[in-house]
């Protein structure tokens, strides 16, 4: 474990890192100490050539409340209210900047800027008390860290609209349905099923991952012809890898590959 006040990070054997949001009795909403180590955890990830998988996840009955209530109405100036917002846009960003697989772990609730954080990740399993609040509205706030450019890419403006004019809270099976979350499961099963999935991705290709996460990336901004010139030079890495090697001879001779990220 590292040594946070606001957060736990604990890196496995197996290349797995989990980030769980430590301030429970809070909801783990967002003051600027749980920002600030996030950002710091994120970049930890992502320059240590052993993390394979990051896990975040939240201590408790849910993931986050999104910002701190409390911390937000003690703001006595628009300077300050700038850079508290855009700090928590920051650890945002931190997270969408990883290069490698990112799965939001689900334990309950999810609100406000948190909701970008979660969906800012790559894959979401979530359980049953897994509710999706983006109710900013409600208070008269705006939706903010990359809420509406999450949301309107993932649902469309009519969806994103209905959902942020009305303060709308989904529960985790509507979640699912938008296409918001991977899978739900029950509250009993959800490490499981999300620490299952970790491991394949601990166990796949590392370096071929990262690229396939660029084209992903990448495929919204850029016309066919532009995204498969990109397709064509991550082919021609992962060709010309050790891993595409191993791969290729363990079809061959019918055995689970054995891949070493090079």
């Amino acid at each position: 474990m590292e040594e946070y006040t606001s957060i736990l990070y604990e890196k496995r054997d197996n290349g797995i890192v989990v980030l769980t949001l430590n301030r429970e009795k809070a909801m783990n909403s967002f003051n600027s100490v749980l920002v600030n180590e996030t950002i710091d955890a994120c970049n930890r990830f992502n320059s240590d050539p052993q993390a394979k998988v990051l896990v975040c996840t939240g201590k408790g009955k849910g993931f986050s409340a999104g910002g701190d209530i409390g911390e937000l109405a003690s703001i006595d100036s628009v300077a300050k209210a700038k850079e508290t917002f855009d700090l928590a846009s920051r650890v945002v960003k931190s997270i969408y900047d990883i290069k490698k697989p990112v799965i939001m772990m689900l334990n309950g609730p999810v609100a406000g800027a948190a909701g970008a954080a979660v969906l800012s990740g790559d894959i979401i399993i979530a359980s049953h008390e897994a509710r999706f609040a983006m109710n900013f509205v409600n208070i008269a706030f705006c939706p903010d860290s990359g809420v509406s450019f999450f949301l309107t890419r993932k649902l469309g403006h009519q969806k994103a609209a209905e959902i942020l004019y009305l303060g709308k809270i989904l529960n985790a099976n509507e979640a699912l349905e938008l296409g918001l979350y991977n899978k739900v499961v029950p509250r009993e099963d959800l490490e499981k099923e999300t620490f299952d999935i970790a491991e394949a991705l601990a166990r796949g290709p590392s370096k071929t991952i990262e690229m396939v996460k660029f084209l992903l990336r990448q495929s919204p901004v850029n016309d066919l012809d532009t995204q498969a010139q990109l397709e064509s030079m991550c082919q021609i890495i992962a060709w010309a890898s050790e891993d595409f090697k191993e791969g290729a001879s363990a079809f061959l001779e019918k055995r689970p590959p054995r891949f070493k990220g090079k």
